[in-house]
């Protein structure tokens, strides 16, 4: 025997038995994925043919006309005659009834969902649900494409024609657009990261499927990348007060008066539908506009809580566009109604005097 088999030989065993116990363990670990990571949390919710003689909504403009009906984003879509997304309403409440105006950006808009997908009309069924008839009306003033700037503009300008007895503003994080705002990436990086992060989705192991995404959310979130995380002040993000304190400021925009007869208001923060492990980059972004809302007077619902460790594949419209669809707008309906049931029972008075009880908070 030649000098050095002797070692060489217990190398190669030593190196055996090595990866060969690597081998055995990513096994189970696989096994173990396969056992407790479904393929999808919810199922697909299948987009609804529009049809064929109505025009397609392609901007923001066509949303944004009064009166406008047509097909946007695979869904028929309308605008009343005040220019926000569902039926007629009068100006002045129906007594008996409780009004809601909620305002934001697509996401409240329900983009690549039906009218009563969306979740301000989701959170009107529940509140409505134990008792039958329409005591809550829940006015949806979301449009795709408004920063907080233009959501509070809009409430100033439409919502607050409509008398609402609560004002609700679902922030998402692409919201914080001011003078301290420093964008730090353009959409193709952004388009390339979030392509990335799904690289393992359709992987036939499981473990990749499970553990890569969560490695990409560590990894963001103590190396953040371009983009949100890296780009965000909240220093002079947005004021909004509650009512006898000049409220729904932003920056530098000045209210009316009228924003005063207001009985409260409350933020939603919207979750972006990725990342949804025990990680979520974005979450000291929630957490900071929480709090600054939390001392300006207004109640805050994170919703991210409703989305941790689930599959948001089957919740949003599609892997090139993140908004949710209607399982992921159903879940988001569940953040509000609960945040509006922690509301003091005084905002629960409407401006006729009338008190109201919401619906049991069926957690």
């Amino acid at each position: 025997m030649f000098p050095g088999t002797r070692t060489w030989q217990r190398a190669f065993v030593s190196t055996a038995l090595i990866f060969g116990s690597i081998a055995v363990a990513l096994g189970i670990c696989e096994g173990l994925a396969r056992l407790t990571w479904p393929s999808s949390n919810e199922a697909p919710v299948p987009t609804a043919v529009p049809p064929g003689d109505l025009p397609e909504l392609r901007t923001l403009w066509d949303i944004a006309m009064p009166n406008v009906h047509g097909i946007s984003r695979g869904h028929f879509y309308r605008a009343n005659s005040a220019g926000f997304r569902r039926p007629e309403y009068s100006e002045t409440p129906r007594p008996g009834v409780f009004r809601i105006v909620i305002a934001g950006d697509s996401v409240t808009m329900g983009a690549g969902v039906t009218e009563e997908g969306a979740y301000p009309a989701r959170v009107e069924a529940m509140l409505n649900a134990p008792h039958g008839d329409a005591r809550y009306e829940v006015l949806n003033l979301g449009l795709s494409g408004l920063n907080i700037r233009y959501v509070v503009q809009r409430l100033e300008t439409i919502g607050l024609r409509f008398r609402p007895d609560l004002v609700a503003y679902g922030f998402t994080v692409n919201d914080i657009e001011s003078p301290a705002y420093r964008a730090s990436t353009d959409l193709p990086t952004y388009m390339a990261h979030r392509q990335l992060y799904y690289r393992f989705r359709d992987s036939s192991s499981f473990l990749l499927r499970v553990v890569w995404p969560r490695l990409m959310s560590v990894s963001d979130t103590l190396l953040p990348r371009p983009g949100p995380t890296r780009t965000t002040s909240i220093k002079t993000t947005f004021t909004i007060r509650p009512r006898g304190q000049s409220s729904l400021q932003v920056s530098t925009v000045s209210p009316r008066s009228a924003a005063s007869k207001v009985c409260a208001s409350t933020v939603l923060i919207h979750t972006h539908l990725w990342a949804l492990s025990f990680v979520h980059p974005l979450e000291r972004i929630y957490a900071r506009v929480g709090e600054a809302a939390a001392e300006r007077g207004l109640s805050v619902t994170q919703s991210l809580p409703t989305f941790l460790g689930r599959d948001e594949s089957a919740l949003t419209v599609g892997t090139d566009d993140p908004h949710p669809n209607a399982a992921g707008h159903e879940l988001l309906a569940r953040a509000p109604f609960h945040g509006l049931r922690e509301l003091p029972s005084g905002c629960w008075v409407s401006r006729s005097g009338s008190a109201f009880v919401p619906a049991p908070d069926a957690r």
